[in-house]
This record gives structure tokens, sequence and C-alpha cells, in this order.
């Protein structure tokens, strides 16, 4: 199969790199090649929601090429219409509130990565540095790191939530956005197809979008990216506006010099008549008083002031609709900024910010929530060792102020406690809910919400904090399997140990290991520090790379070359311990393999379980 589509589609990205503003067209007969479809499938099959049975029942399993040709001669006829999606309700992390997911079909889905790898060619050189949420290349991590590089000067920050962008952006003005960097009618109505498809609930009503882009919908992220690039540009303009250098007056140095004999002669008389008792004296010195307070003004109106110059800074931060903003300077520039952006988003972009969540802070008094940290500035004070020519070693002592990082502990206590983990007062206790699954599948979830926490939080202040999150997760584990094998807490302990130590046999009589990965100490994670990030090229790799979705090969099992599909498993480590064909994929290291639609029917059906390799290829070779 020939790679026309993915050829193209680099050698745009190069013309949006070379040339800002570049106008993209004829970006919709890229969606005729096939090759765009092969590389969309492979950046999603890998995802777990992508075995996920759809509202049409389709899943990555019905993946095959002829269903590819149908998607193009629709596009092609111009008849494709985006299905409506399904609309489910899920919790909220750490909150009792739902939100809701739409679950697309997975064509759709499919198309919409299509459509996703083309924007991203267009736009990722043009958005701004400031930028990091749902970028390749990017993420939490370097918006943080950016903060710790830039915010460290900042006296007053501005955090505000923009209420509800996702539900919220107007149709036509992304679509004019859009309009400005691609002369494509056909490209853009099929954006407009997308965002117009609609939901039907749970209950069966159908509700037609009018404004917003789909929640879980592939290019909602990017499509949101490029709505607030705008906030991005204008926040830039404000940048360069508010920087210009602020003249104030200040005083000269013979104004200080005289300024300072007469305001110590006033101290000085003034500590004469409290010590004094004779009123005349008192109303003498009164009079000199007087005399010299009149001076003072006289000083201060005739002699001139001479200009000092105060620069002012301003540093910005976006992760997707969450944004921080500092400023090292007055505090009415902070007011008037927050002003600025508040009129801004309502007259160009449709948006508000909530009235109750925007907030400017001191940082230097309080700490600052932003993606899920706390920070503050601190006063640092730093030794550096330096030698002079001809002479011995000295010390110099530097103080300056720094960005620390710190837990919310009272907001993981409290979604703790939503989970039954443990109680308001950071108590732990076992969960019921997990009860049911097998010892080494509750060890497994416990232990990657260890890993994640230590992951995220690796370079906070309060280490001691994130170990007793620690503790916390450790006790519940071990509580959660005594009422599992009701038992007490401290025979669990002596039996798998502190790390909840459990060994099972797979398939190929191989140990596999379940435990508690506890850490004694927190390092600081270099990459982030010193902001080396993954240097790798996404496009290269799903452009170069060769994909292994080989659809128009011959099924691997009765080698039938006609309606070839794709097989797959969620996870190859886990189907070592598992039965059936999945095994099979486990052991030659596969998770996707090419089979027909009749095998792939007796695959689902267990036909193939309990098989090894060598019957499986004497059945091939029976049925041939």
């Amino acid at each position: 199969m020939e790679n026309k589509g993915l050829i193209r589609l680099q050698k745009l990205r190069e013309l949006n790199l070379k040339t800002p503003g570049w106008k993209n067209g004829d970006l919709y007969r890229l969606l005729y090649c096939e090759d765009m479809y092969i590389a969309a499938y492979e950046n999603i099959c890998r995802n777990k929601g992508a075995i996920t049975s759809r509202f049409i029942s389709e899943t990555v399993h019905t993946f095959n090429i002829e269903r590819i040709r149908q998607i193009i001669k629709e596009l092609r006829q111009g008849t494709y219409n985006f299905p409506s999606l399904r609309r489910i309700y899920i919790p909220k992390s750490g909150k009792k509130i739902l939100r809701p997911l739409g679950v697309p079909s997975f064509y759709d889905t499919l198309l919409q990565e299509a459509i996703r790898m083309i924007l991203e060619v267009i736009y990722e050189p043009s958005f701004s540095k400031n930028s990091h949420g749902f970028r390749p290349g990017k993420s939490c991590h370097t918006a943080l790191k950016q903060v710790s590089q830039e915010f460290n000067g900042v006296k007053w920050i501005i955090e505000g939530d923009i209420k509800g962008v996702y539900e919220y952006i107007d149709h036509r003005i992304l679509l004019g956005i859009l309009e400005e960097r691609i002369k494509d009618p056909r490209f853009i109505q099929l954006i407009g197809k997308s965002l117009k498809a609609g939901y039907i609930e749970n209950t069966g009503g159908f509700i037609k979008s009018i404004f917003g882009t789909p929640p879980s919908s592939l290019i909602s992220p990017i499509l949101t990216n490029i709505y607030l690039d705008k906030l991005d540009s204008y926040v830039q303009t404000l940048k360069d506006q508010y920087e210009q250098i602020n003249e104030e007056k200040s005083t000269s140095g013979q104004y200080t010099k005289d300024y300072n004999i007469v305001r110590k002669a006033i101290k000085h008389k003034e500590t004469i008549i409290k010590k004094s008792d004779l009123k005349k004296e008192k109303m003498v010195y009164d009079i000199e008083i007087k005399t010299l307070k009149s001076l003072k003004l006289k000083l201060k109106q005739l002699i001139p002031r001479k200009p000092k110059t105060i620069p002012i800074n301003i540093q910005y931060v976006r992760y997707g609709d969450d944004w921080i903003l500092g400023v090292n300077g007055p505090g009415w520039i902070a007011q008037e900024i927050k002003t600025n952006i508040h009129v801004f988003l309502k007259k160009a972009l449709g948006l508000s910010l909530l009235e109750g969540k925007i907030k400017i802070t001191y940082i230097r008094n309080k700490f600052v929530p932003f993606l899920g940290y706390n920070f503050k500035v601190d006063i640092s004070r730093t030794t550096n060792r330096y030698i002079k020519k001809n002479e011995k070693t000295r010390t110099r002592c530097a103080t300056g102020n720094v960005i620390k990082f710190y837990l919310p502990v009272d907001t993981y206590l409290k979604r703790f406690e939503l989970q039954g983990i443990c109680d308001k007062n950071g108590i732990a206790k076992s969960v019921p809910q997990w009860t049911v699954l097998k010892p080494e599948r509750i060890v497994e979830t416990y232990n990657y919400m260890i890993n994640g926490v230590f992951n995220y939080y690796s370079n906070i202040q309060n280490k001691d904090d994130l170990r007793r999150i620690q503790f916390i997760l450790q006790m519940s584990c071990a509580k959660t399997l005594a009422h599992k094998f009701k038992t007490s807490v401290m025979k669990i302990f002596s039996k798998y140990g502190k790390t909840m130590r459990i060994v099972r046999t797979g398939g190929s009589k191989k140990e596999r290991i379940f435990q508690l990965n506890l850490k004694t100490t927190t390092q600081t994670n270099e990459k982030w520090r010193s902001g080396v990030i993954n240097q790798i090229d996404p496009f290269y790799l799903q452009v170069n790379l060769r994909p292994r979705s080989k659809l128009e090969a011959h099924c691997t099992v009765c080698m039938n070359p006609n309606d070839v599909e794709m097989q797959h498993v969620k996870h190859v480590r886990k189907a070592t311990v598992s039965k059936g064909f999945s095994r099979l994929l486990g052991i030659i290291n596969r998770k996707q393999i090419p089979v027909c639609r009749q095998c792939h029917i007796r695959i689902d059906n267990g036909l193939y379980d309990r098989l090894k390799l060598s019957e499986l290829a004497n059945l091939k070779l029976a049925k041939i």
C-alpha cells in the first residue's frame, strides 16, 4: 500500500514550519488515501477504549480494508454523516458530581483521528510555547517546569477558570478561525458536521449540538487549543504592552541629603520636648518644629526629582482550559489584566470566567493551586564558591525568590474518603467493593495508585506528606485483603510481608510476582527539573515506521485472503496467564493479528481455546 497521503501530509508540515500563517488548501482529498486510515488505526488501536463496544456495534475488532473504502466512497459522494454519540455519565475524579462522556462509533473515531493528524501538522508549529495541553512532547510536567523557571520573580498570580470551555465553544467563531488557515470549504464543512452530530441519552432522547465540542472526541482537544490560541495571542499582546518601561519619579541625591537633615532635626526637637518640663521651652521648640516642617515641604516642592525606571514582568502558562498569569509589578496592573482578559473572552470568543474562581493572589503569602500542585515563592539562600586568580577559594552567599511545589494533602484525603480508602481523619479503611477481586489484582490496583502518586509528585518539598499517602494506601490494601480472607491485618502482614508479595505461576510455568512498590526515598525527577523531554518526533514515527496492520495479508489461521479483520488482545503480559487464543498471541508477543471473518467468529466463540501452536498448525493444514 503506497503512502501517498502520509507523504503529502509531511510536505504540508514542512510548509507550515517554514512559513507561519501558510494557507492550506485541498485537504479534503487527503481523506481519500487509505494509508491515512491505516496510520490513524495504528494510533488508536492500542487504547483501552478501542475494544469497548460502541453505540453502533463496531469495535476495533471489525476493522478491515473494505470498511475504509466504504468511508472513502461516502466522502467522495459527500454523503458521509457522523452518527450521533451515545452519552453516558461517569463520576468526576475526587468529586461526587458526574461529567458527561460521549461514546462514538469506531469508524467515526477513525475518521476523526485522520482529521486530527491533518490539523496537527497545520497548527502545531504556530501554537504558543505557553500552551502545554494535549500537544505532542508536552505534558503537565512541562507546564510546571515553565512555572518553576519563569515565575520566580512574580508577586501577583491571576488564576482563572473558564466557564465550560468544551460545552460553550461557539461553532461559528471556531469555523471562522479555521478559515484563516484552511481554504478548503469541504474540509471545514466536514468538521462542522462532527460538531453538530448531537447526542442520544440513555433514556433515548436526542439532543442537538448547538455549542461546544463533543466530549471524548479525538478532535476536541486540538480544536479547543485552536480556539484558545486566540487567548494566548491576546495575552502576548498584553505582555508586550505592560512590559514597556514604567517611569516613576524618585528623589535626587541632594534632595535626599537635605531631607534627612531636616527629618533628624525634627526628631531631635521632639525628643527634647518630651524630656523638658518647662512650658516656655516647649513653646519655643514647637515654633522651631513648625519652621522645619515648612522647610521640608518647600524642599519637596522646589527641588525636582529625577526619573526612575521600573521594569514590569508578566508570565503566562496554559494547560487546556486551566491557566495562570504572573505579574511582577504594582497590583493595579494585575487588576487591569484580569478585567481585559474577561472582556476579551466575552467579546472575541463568547466565553466567560467563573467569578467565584478567578483570584488575584499575592504569591509570597499564600499557596496557588495549579494542575494538582500547590506552589508559592520562598526565599532561597545559596552559597557559591569561586576562586580568584592567585587567591584562595572564597564563598559568597546569595538570596533570591524561588518557586517551590507542595502536595495538597487535604485534597488527596478528600478523594480517598470518597473512594472509601480512608475516613475524614486519614485513617485507612478496607474497600468492600474490591474484595471480590483476586488478591493479586487488589495488590496491583493499589500499586498503580502508589506509582501514580509518586511519579506525578516527585518534585514537591513536603516529602513526609507523600510518605503519609503511601502509608494510607499500604494499610488500606492490607485491610482489604484481611476483609477478603476474614482475618486480621497482623496475619496479612505476617503472610505477605510489608509489600504484600504474592507469587503466581502463569501458563508457561513462569512465576509472576505481585507486590507494592513501596518507596523509601523520594528522588527529584531530573528530567523535569532540567527541562529535558522526549525528543522523538511522533510524526516521524507514524510516517516512516512500517505499520503492523497488514489488512491485505491472508488470514493467519486458515490463509483465507478475503474479509480479513484484526484480532486484538488488551494486554500481552496478562495474556500469558489467560486461556484460549489470547494466550497464543501472548506467546508470540503480538497484540493484533489478521484473521478472516469466519475465524474471527470462531475465536470469539472459544473454538480455539486450549489449543497449542502445533495443534493450530495441523488444524490449518486440514482446512487447506
